[in-house]
């Protein structure tokens, strides 16, 4: 029974591959393949290491085709009224219904991870150990990855670590939340030592030293934060959903795998730093060559998709998407320090507000961006523009065309980058040591990260002689500016158990702009109308996710998370 199971996944997952350039499938009719002829060389096995990855969250516009995850905090909302992610927002959600439930696509990826590594050593024989080792640490890592996933949505899950058969018993009890992060954090460890420090260009998308260092580092700033540091949000210490109680190691733990991370920087991994401060920042994510900021990261084929999603509706084919929120805005530093001008709202702002927003009056492709009052983009112009008065421009390359004589680009969705690195070791050195603490005695303070963060931009460093929480405040700041969009924003407000204060009757906010012609002259003015687009619930309960009741009544072991 068990090598038929083996064989039915094997059979199920090649099908994913029928079409595969490298005509994986070509000699042998699929309902012919077996265990043996799948692993037994390089090139098969590469490919089902290939499809692992497939497995990993999907990113960008991944609700619906449209909507971002960004648009369930206080960053955005859709152009779209009827969008993917809006249950997160008007306390809809449902054990039933739930727009990011990622349970059953991880563990068929984890299945598959285990797949490999239960039958490689018996089957791979006639492969060299370096090509071996380098398909087995990957499955490991891509596993991990996904146990990840798992435990910052769900909390403590079940660990499988083999395949299982249909005649075994299916009902597998969740593991403590300290068993998950122990065996992720053990996971990364070791395969770090064996998988290359980084990729090539060539293997962008695939697992790498620092990439595994990089996941151990989140994984253990996770664990040490409120919501799993201390009693569950019932007050109660359930092992299952967290350590129960508050353990101030835990931190040092998170500072000392961020501070072993870098060691690497700068050098074998930096920030990007080419060109202006504006360019940076935002070519970053679609220039692949010199980048060494990028340590893991979703791959795609060249299109012009995000373009088109998240373009001004002005634009032909374009979508409009992603609509940023005034909140956000207004979290945007002016450049230098310079006094805020509400006439003159988008100038001499952060540099990362120019990379990242579509305001009225940027230039984007052939034109400015017209989100004024009977402007090409504005909210008037069509059902599905701009509702706050911005679109997204983050992650879009401009040479990436979706009119005329179209073009494509490039994308790179950064799972893991240099930045965030930084950031988590700020505020992990900041939890265990304070702002300017030099612990590990190379003058890396947690103050020292963050100016490293702004002055890429060439944005001031912080005051000196900061306390512990103006410090926190900063890097929590920093995070929402320095990391927007990357889906960072909502497992932060959970994991710092901040969601419910900032969520929860949030009044999501936009402008109206006016424009005013003055006859005589020609002078253009624009008023700025502040607006509530949408006003937000959250509840206690949406701090863990619910586990599916379809995998609740499959595995009779499993436990509903608290308040569901």
């Amino acid at each position: 029974m068990k090598d038929y199971i083996l064989y039915i996944s094997i059979v199920f997952f090649l099908s994913l591959f029928a079409s595969c350039d490298r005509g994986l499938l070509d000699d042998m009719p699929l309902n012919k393949k077996s265990a043996y002829d799948i692993f037994k060389d390089s090139t098969r096995v590469d490919d089902f290491v290939l499809g692992l990855y497939t497995y990993l969250p999907g990113v960008y516009n991944r609700f619906d085709g449209e909507a971002m995850l960004s648009s369930a905090t206080d960053e955005s909302t859709q152009c779209k009224a009827m969008h993917g992610v809006r249950s997160f927002n008007d306390g809809s959600l449902q054990p039933t219904s739930h727009p990011d439930m990622i349970w059953a696509d991880a563990y068929a990826g984890i299945r598959q991870a285990n797949l490999l590594l239960d039958n490689i050593g018996s089957l791979y024989a006639s492969t060299s150990d370096e090509k071996r080792n380098a398909a087995i640490n990957e499955a490991r890592f891509v596993r991990a990855f996904l146990y990840f996933e798992l435990i910052k949505r769900y909390a403590g899950v079940p660990l499988l670590k083999r395949t299982y058969s249909y005649d075994e018993n299916p009902n597998i009890p969740r593991n403590t939340f300290a068993e998950c992060i122990k065996f992720i954090v053990d996971e990364c460890d070791s395969v770090a030592k064996y998988l290359p420090t980084v990729q090539p260009e060539s293997q962008m998308g695939r697992a790498s030293g620092v990439a595994a260092m990089a996941l151990k580092a989140r994984t253990l700033l996770y664990a040490a934060s409120p919501l799993f540091n201390g009693p569950s949000i019932e007050g109660k210490n359930d092992p299952i959903v967290g350590y129960g109680s508050y353990n101030p190691n835990r931190w040092e733990d998170a500072a000392k795998a961020a501070s072993e991370l870098l060691q690497h920087y700068p050098g074998t991994i930096d920030l990007y730093r080419t060109g202006t401060a504006i360019f940076k920042y935002g070519r970053g994510f679609y220039t692949p060559a010199g980048n060494k900021e990028l340590l893991f990261v979703k791959t795609r084929a060249k299109d012009n998709n995000i373009e088109k999603i998240n373009a001004p509706v002005g634009y032909t084919n374009a979508i409009g998407g992603v609509c940023p929120s005034q909140n956000l805005i207004d979290a945007y530093e002016m450049s230098g320090g310079k006094t805020y001008d509400p006439n003159a709202p988008y100038s001499n702002r952060d540099p990362r507000f120019y990379a990242t927003i579509q305001y009225n009056g940027a230039t984007w492709w052939d034109r400015k961006v017209e989100t004024f009052m009977g402007g090409l983009d504005a909210e008037d112009a069509t059902l599905n523009a701009t509702k706050t008065g911005y679109y997204l421009r983050k992650f879009s390359d401009p040479e990436a065309i979706i009119f005329g004589a179209t073009k494509t680009g490039l994308h790179y969705f950064p799972y893991f980058r240099v930045a965030e690195v930084l950031l988590n070791y700020a505020e992990a050195m900041n939890e265990a040591y304070g702002p300017e603490t030099d612990y590990f005695g190379n003058g890396r303070t947690a103050k020292w990260a963050i100016d490293e963060v702004r002055s890429r931009v060439s944005m001031p460093s912080l005051p000196e002689g900061l306390s512990y929480s103006e410090m926190k405040d900063r890097i929590m700041h920093e995070r929402q500016i320095e990391l927007a969009f990357e889906e960072h924003r909502h497992w932060d407000l959970r994991r710092w158990k901040k969601a419910k204060d900032i969520l929860n009757g949030l009044e999501l906010k936009g402008i109206t702009i006016t424009r005013t012609i003055d006859e005589p002259t020609g002078n253009i003015t624009y008023t700025y109308t502040p607006k509530v687009v949408e006003k937000r619930v959250f509840t206690d309960k949406m701090y863990l996710y619910p586990i599916h009741t379809g995998e609740i009544l499959k595995n009779k072991a499993l436990v509903q998370n608290p308040l569901w």
